[in-house]
């Protein structure tokens, strides 16, 4: 398609590899990417960004969808985890152990998509978490998983972004998706995560705030996902380890009560980590949305304009937005090809 203009509002993980993903798809379209922040701001960054979906905290309860999601998603990320991009990109490959408190939990929803998901026996958990059980711990499955460190891998989508050419990036606060469009566009990308319940007048959305510790722990190699927002996660500069779930908060300060709750959590669990430098405390609001994640073209939004909503993926935005943002321009070209709005 020749001229095709589009605009991808959201600079967050799933609008920029919604835009990767449309630039893929459509090299030869002017693409302009427009957000309020475009750095460290946004929630992505402070991100460990495992791919770990479990049931209860889907963003979706299409579970067909989220399969899809979460398969595109993990071989993405295997590709670049497995390439000379891997360090610029944040992307690796990691051993998981998914904790539960249920003595007989049902295996995670994610095990197809990973390598080599299986239950632990109770003597093979007993040696890899000595505390664990004391801790309140009663089942584990070990997988081998991928994950996205947000600092790096925000700023690497960027990049191949811009050197993919006939890209343009606009830092502005939007009062509604109309101003994005205002310059002329053939499809628009809505990607503003909790920007949307103003933006496009969506009621469902709301945050929920996570608190997040980073510290020092070059000897934790094993990555641990667990209940009640516990995990501890080896990044590629640092381990995150969490985390606080405040639904319907907007607090973005740090909370000294929440840290020493986080931490206190995983010494429990690894006593190791007490030796362990913390590097300091995050704050950010994960965008959930009442009925799900919402992914749909809308033409009612902007007088014909086909408007392909991808927003609100809760806690798994990293770890699902490539899936979710290939899914989003599947969506898109049948949009075009049913016929192009005049601008």
């Amino acid at each position: 398609m020749s001229n095709l203009k589009v605009t991808v509002v959201g600079a967050g993980v799933v609008g920029l590899s919604t835009a990767c993903a449309f630039q893929r798809a459509f090299p030869n379209a002017d693409l302009t990417v427009v957000a309020a922040d475009i750095d460290s701001g946004i929630v992505s960054y402070v991100a460990a960004g495992y791919l770990s979906p479990t049931v209860a905290k889907m963003p979706t309860s299409d579970l067909a969808v989220l399969g899809k999601w979460t398969a595109a998603s993990s071989e993405h990320y295997r590709a670049i985890a497995t390439s000379a991009d891997s360090d610029a990109a944040g992307v690796g490959i990691s051993p998981l152990c998914e904790l539960s408190d249920k003595p007989n939990a049902e295996e995670p929803f994610f095990a197809p998509y990973v390598f080599s998901c299986r239950r632990l026996t109770d003597d093979q958990l007993d040696y890899l978490l000595p505390n664990a059980r004391s801790a309140g711990i009663a089942t584990g499955f070990q997988a081998v998983t991928v994950y996205a460190q947000g600092s790096r891998y925000l700023p690497y989508l960027m990049h191949n972004l811009r050197s993919g050419g006939r890209v343009s990036v606009r830092r502005e606060k939007l009062n509604s998706l109309a101003e994005a469009a205002d310059g002329g566009c053939h499809l628009l990308f809505n990607c503003t995560g909790l920007g949307a319940s103003k933006l496009c007048s969506d009621p469902d959305v709301y945050p929920s705030r996570g608190q997040v510790v980073r510290v020092h722990a070059p000897m934790q190699k094993l990555a641990l996902h667990g209940p009640g927002a516990f995990y501890v996660l080896p990044n590629r500069d640092d381990v995150v380890i969490g985390g606080t779930a405040g639904a319907g908060s907007f607090d973005l300060n740090v909370s000294e009560t929440d840290t020493e709750d986080i931490m206190t959590r995983a010494y429990r669990i690894l006593p190791a980590l007490r030796t362990a430098r913390i590097l300091g405390a995050h704050v950010g609001l994960r965008p959930y949305r009442r009925g799900g994640s919402r992914l749909e073209v809308d033409r009612g939004l902007l007088d014909g304009l086909p408007v392909v909503h991808n927003y609100c993926h809760g806690a798994n935005g990293v770890g699902l937005s490539w899936g979710s943002g290939v899914h989003a321009v599947e969506l898109a070209t049948e949009a075009l090809r049913s016929g192009r709005p005049r601008m």
